[in-house]
């Protein structure tokens, strides 16, 4: 996250790092998720694709690396769901996402191998699949991605951005990348002088409405906005697989 503000320490012990285990063992972040219960955390499906399940670690309540990471607790993947469309649209998808650009459907759920030891979850009760929060609303990024100079983060950060109009995440100039922008499916945003970076995908947007309800996920960057996954579209399926 670039020009984000250190997060205070307790402050949203619902995130979690995604760490990636390498040739020595060593955990490398890759992405941030959210808790969402004892059992399940949410994330972008582009995080975990063709990953080894068995070498990714889940860091509850992460809050920094270094010196001495600092979270509740850690935790291993039993399985991970991806939407079914992602990689996989169905044919009357109104916009074209020529491969590997098809980014909707962007979101996945990991089960735990285990009930982690927190009780903190970001809240997705309420979430309306018909929620539409007007264009200008501010609302809270977090994450553990790339700072402005380009290195990760080694603590969780936060910043500030409003909602945009979708046309700055659709229009682009001739031989940008397809954007693939469809606002039932994701929410665009601009942040004064902020964005989220590499690493931030799959950290959780939140409402500023006291709950710490999630809006969306990190995407992508869209030159100088941002694409978020949109969670209220996909309310019922997160439901429907993490009450099984």
């Amino acid at each position: 996250m670039s020009n984000g503000t250190r997060a205070e320490p307790g402050e949203f012990p619902f995130f979690c790092a995604l760490c990636l285990s390498d040739s020595a063992d060593i955990d490398r972040h890759r992405c941030g998720s959210v808790l969402i219960n004892k059992r399940w955390v949410l994330s972008a499906a582009h995080c975990i694709e063709n990953i080894d399940v068995a070498k990714l670690n889940v860091y509850v309540g992460m809050e920094h690396y270094n010196p001495g990471a600092i979270y509740q607790d850690k935790v291993k993947i039993k399985r991970i769901i991806c939407h079914p469309y992602w990689r996989n649209p169905p044919s009357d998808l109104d916009v074209i996402c020529p491969p590997p650009f098809n980014v909707p459907y962007d979101i996945a759920l990991l089960e735990l191998a285990r009930e982690t030891i927190s009780n903190d979850f970001a809240s997705i009760n309420g979430i309306n699949k018909h929620l539409n929060l007007p264009e200008g609303t501010e609302v809270t990024a977090i994450g553990m991605g790339d700072t402005e100079l380009g290195k990760t983060s080694e603590y969780l950060r936060k910043t500030i951005i409003s909602l945009a109009n979708p046309k700055q995440c659709i229009e682009v100039p001739e031989g940008y990348p397809p954007t693939c922008h469809k606002p039932a499916l994701h929410i665009c945003a601009i942040g004064n002088n902020t964005a989220t970076e590499g690493g931030d995908s799959g950290s959780p947007l939140l409402a500023n409405d006291g709950n710490n309800t999630v809006v969306g996920l990190v995407s992508r960057t869209i030159m100088q906005s941002m694409e978020f996954t949109r969670v209220s579209y996909y309310s019922d399926w997160i439901l429907k697989n993490i009450n099984k």
